[in-house]
């Protein structure tokens, strides 16, 4: 299952392709209004509808992964069209679970997370430098540089950490025996301390995505890995700080479903409890 979405530079965006961008933004939305006003007797064209805006959404996405690697001089509002896409797809899910089609599991957001998470790009921050960076001679064997990847974090030279790591999955990742769970979450680990140390917003949040994006490899390479209950409760976390709460309670409610002896439990279900409350009091 792969997780990370390739990405690819294209073009330079130009005025009219993102203005049909946001046309097929709001056709999308005007059809999930239409398909929530027809009534339950008529499931069976709200099924066939649903199937046409789902193709449709996935084809957005593909074009908005695409567009968020090209120059947006032309005055693209990447961000708020990812917004837009969140509560198209998320009203999507609504009528599928209304029509008894499918309830949300780790393993469907492990397959299509969040766009905005799906489509970050895993690589360390660029550090500001005066002159050029001294080129890094990395450790050839195994086990000296991952011990190298875990001294720079002990460090908190978390950039460092994640592009020794980068040199260690490329290099050990056919190995048998490599501690490729391990790296994984070390890096899923520097990259959250990366968005616990950033001043802004946007330099966070791009951290965070990262970090879910190293977690979930954890989970899908080496569900058995010892750092599962970890690694379910970090992108719990992650997603929660994102503004994906639903999201994260799935992953909260796996911690507790699948690892009862976890020290991770107790936490899952406070923050279960927390989100639930949040929500509630939001509708009164």
């Amino acid at each position: 299952m792969v997780l990370a979405v390739a990405l690819q530079a294209g073009c330079v965006t130009t005025r009219a392709e993102g203005n049909a961008l946001r046309s097929d933004m709001r056709m999308l939305k005007d059809e999930m209004a239409r398909m929530n006003r027809v009534q339950m007797e008529d499931k069976a064209l709200v099924v066939e509808k649903l199937g046409d805006v789902s193709t449709r959404l996935e084809q957005t996405e593909n074009n908005l992964r695409s567009l968020r690697q090209q120059n947006a001089d032309h005055g693209l509002k990447t961000e708020k069209i990812i917004a837009e896409l969140q509560a198209v797809r998320g009203e999507v899910e609504e009528v599928r679970h209304e029509l008894g089609k499918t309830s949300k599991s780790v393993e469907d957001l492990l397959v299509r997370p969040p766009v905005s998470v799906a489509t970050a790009v895993d690589a360390p921050p660029v550090q500001q430098a005066t002159g050029q960076p001294p080129k890094v001679v990395w450790p050839t064997e195994e086990k000296a540089l991952f011990a190298l990847a875990e001294k720079k974090y002990e460090a908190e030279d978390f950039g460092q950490t994640i592009q020794a790591l980068n040199v260690y999955l490329k290099q050990f990742k056919a190995k048998k025996g490599a501690a490729l769970d391990e790296a994984y979450f070390l890096k899923g680990e520097a990259f959250s301390a990366l968005a616990g140390k950033s001043a802004n917003k946007k330099g966070k949040e791009d951290a965070l995505r990262k970090a879910v994006l190293a977690y979930q490899n954890v989970l899908t390479g080496y569900p058995k890995s010892k750092r599962a209950a970890a690694v379910l409760y970090k992108i719990g976390q992650a997603f929660e700080s994102l503004g994906f709460q639903k999201d994260a309670v799935v992953f909260y409610e796996e911690v507790v479903a699948k690892h009862k002896k976890s020290a991770f439990v107790p936490k899952a279900r406070k923050r279960i409890k927390a989100i639930k409350k949040m929500k509630k009091s939001k509708k009164k």
